[in-house]
């Protein structure tokens, strides 16, 4: 069996779950080094990922239609929310984060920290 070489590569990427992993890691990445994970940076990078995919494919001359514009959106929601409920697996239903037990953030207008995993619901 042969090692392989990248972890991610550009056609694991391109598949449903290099690009749901992807959007799982970014934005817990920035939160983890930067403390920035504002609510819709998972679904940019998914929406990204999506878009990116029909870009690739209309740069390729590959036959592209308006339409396929509109299933990439669709699809970086579902990446999007396939993200969500990997972040949201630690978290009961009291709002408790099961890593931390600490409150999970609210929308009250105050910024609450975020933490690695928090739910972005």
């Amino acid at each position: 069996m042969t090692q392989p070489n990248d972890f991610f590569t550009t056609e694991s990427l391109l598949t449903f779950g290099g690009a749901t992993l992807a959007t799982f890691f970014v934005p817990n990445a920035l939160q983890a080094a930067l403390q920035w994970n504002p609510r819709w940076l998972g679904l940019a990078v998914a929406e990204f990922i999506c878009f990116a995919v029909v870009g690739n494919a209309w740069w390729l001359g590959a036959a592209t239609s308006p339409f396929q514009v509109v299933v990439a959106f669709i699809n970086g929601c579902l990446v999007y929310c396939s993200a969500m409920g990997i972040t949201s697996i630690g978290a009961d239903a009291t709002g408790v984060s099961g890593a931390k037990g600490t409150p999970l953030p609210k929308d009250d207008g105050e910024k609450a920290e975020r933490s690695f995993l928090t739910p972005w619901v």
